[in-house]
């Protein structure tokens, strides 16, 4: 990696998904938001590829993909030299992604690949919960009122 220089930034993350929304198909709708220091630099909404039953399961996707967004921004910005503050954070709006991605207990039988994806991925992404008002990644999943 090259030396870094400049000033140094801080990457977040709002994450959020909605569940079964496409009524045809029942597939959910994925919605990130990146900003580097208070810059939006990626916006993504996409649909998800699998049928979840649960809300957790599609937010536990959404969470996923963020961080795999996150791994890669910080990858590019340290490649190109731009120094980062700290570990990312991811925030999402749903209090039991933050507490299982947070527990490192061996009693939980969760074999999903979201899960493990996003638990070994905590030294560069710190996992914290934001309330859906805030959550500016909701504008990517939800329609808008009239």
């Amino acid at each position: 990696m090259p030396l870094p220089l400049g000033k140094a930034l801080h990457i977040s993350v709002y994450s959020d998904s909605d569940h079964a929304h496409d009524q045809v198909t029942r597939l959910s709708i994925t919605g990130v938001l990146v900003f580097a220091g208070s810059t939006p630099v990626i916006a993504k909404s996409s649909r998800q590829t699998s049928v979840e039953i649960f809300t957790f399961s599609v937010e536990f996707n959404a969470a996923r993909t963020a961080s795999e967004m996150v791994i890669g921004l910080r990858f590019l910005l340290r490649s190109v030299g731009v120094p980062m503050v700290g570990p990312s954070t991811l925030l999402v709006d749903n209090k039991g992604v933050v507490s299982n991605a947070s527990m490192f207990t061996p009693t939980l039988k969760n074999k999903h690949h979201s899960f493990h994806r996003i638990r070994e991925s905590v030294a560069d992404i710190a996992l914290a919960h934001i309330g859906t008002k805030f959550n500016l990644a909701v504008i990517l999943t939800k329609p808008l009122d009239r």
